[in-house]
Order: structure tokens, then C-alpha cells, then sequence
């Protein structure tokens, strides 16, 4: 009997230990999916085309920083927006930023060209530089665009007011997918020169040194 207690309660030890050892932490939600970045990359710049703008161009730094807010997203199961100053290349200006979630490319890229804020950015004729970063889970794909205006590029017009200073902080919860970050205004100087200013004619000659000349002049006629 005794032989009998033993050996179950090394059975439920042996259980216990086998849950313990086979418990593996939870691992990212999803993976990227760099096919479906290219797909919104096309349909953007097709679009771009299409209003006679020229194509986006991809940017390492901003690919990285909407993947990572992608990844982010899809870790947490919340939309939200990135602090935009976060993570840019330094010759920024101004950038933009459009997060989504959807069953695919085509349903997310259409619902942000039928909004707005999303279409703004989209078609801004200032970004020249793009970074889109997709996740790829059970529940759909969690995607974030990151558009950028270097400084070498002409202004372009002013953003709504509210949306001209750098955001800090903690990042924005988005309400409803998707949802446009706007554009957000680098810190920067203006220098603004004064247009020349003729210099004084000269003050009159002294009415005394204007006799003496008279003098001379009717001295040498």
C-alpha cells in the first residue's frame, strides 16, 4: 500500500515537472510580411501616378521604424500611432503616418484611400520617401506607412493646425481602423535678410565752402 502512495505521488510529481518544462513563453503575434509591403508600395505609387505625382521612394530607416511599429501593433492587439519624431533619419522635415488593420492588402489600402486623413498623406506632393511595415496574424494584417519630406525637398503646404509640432510622449490610441497621423513639422529656422537700404545722399555743402568754390571757378574762367 505504502509502495502503492509512493509511486502515484512520483507519477504527479513527474506530471507537474513535464507541464513546467514543456511551458514555452509566448512568442511575437504574426511575422512581417515584406510581399505585402511591396503590394501597398505599388498601389500607393499607382496612385501617385495616377494624379501625376512621382513615386514614393523606399527608405531603410523608415521601413524599420513601421515595422517595428507594425510588429508593435500586432503584439498588443491595439491600433495605435507611433511617436512620429521617434526613430527618423536626421534630414527629415516633415512625415506623415497612416496605421491600419484589415483581412488584406486591398481592404486596407482601399479603406485608407477612402478616408481623408489617409489620402492626404498618400498624395502629399511634399513626401518623397516611404517606409511601410506589414504584419501578417491569424486576425489580419496590421500595417503601418511612414511617409517622409526631406530637407532638400521644396516646402510644401502648411499642415492643419494642431498637427505642427513634433508629437512626444506616449504613443496616440487609435478609436477605429484605420486612422492618419497627419503631418508633423520638423523643428526648423528661418532667416529672413532685410532688402538693401540705399545709403543717405550727402549733406549739403557748407554755404561757405560753397562761395570759396565760385571764387575759384571764376577765377579760372
Amino acid at each position: 500500500m505504502r509502495t502503492r502512495r509512493t509511486l502515484r505521488g512520483l507519477l504527479v510529481g513527474t506530471a507537474l515537472l513535464t507541464a513546467v518544462v514543456g511551458f514555452v513563453p509566448a512568442q511575437s503575434a504574426g511575422a512581417a510580411n515584406t510581399a505585402a509591403a511591396s503590394q501597398f508600395l505599388s498601389l500607393t505609387n499607382s496612385l501617385r501616378a495616377s494624379r501625376g505625382l512621382p513615386s514614393l521612394q523606399v527608405d531603410g530607416t523608415l521601413t524599420a521604424k513601421a515595422q517595428g511599429w507594425a510588429q508593435h501593433m500586432a503584439d498588443t492587439g491595439v491600433l495605435a500611432h507611433s511617436t512620429l519624431t521617434a526613430g527618423l533619419p536626421g534630414n527629415w522635415k516633415r512625415v506623415g503616418e497612416n496605421v491600419g488593420r484589415g483581412g488584406d492588402v486591398n481592404t486596407v489600402h482601399n479603406a485608407f484611400v477612402a478616408s481623408a486623413g489617409h489620402l492626404k498623406n498618400l498624395v502629399d506632393p511634399g513626401f518623397t520617401h516611404v517606409g511601410i511595415g506589414v504584419v501578417d496574424t491569424p486576425g489580419g494584417l496590421y500595417v503601418a506607412e511612414v511617409f517622409m519630406q526631406t530637407n532638400a525637398q521644396p516646402s510644401a503646404p502648411a499642415p492643419s493646425a494642431g498637427s505642427a509640432t513634433p508629437q512626444t510622449g506616449s504613443p496616440r490610441p487609435v478609436a477605429a481602423a484605420p486612422r492618419s497621423g497627419g503631418s508633423t513639422a520638423a523643428p526648423s529656422r528661418s532667416t529672413v535678410s532685410s532688402a538693401p537700404v540705399a545709403p543717405p545722399p550727402p549733406p549739403p555743402a557748407p554755404e561757405r565752402l560753397t562761395a570759396v568754390l565760385e571764387r575759384l571757378r571764376a577765377l579760372d574762367g
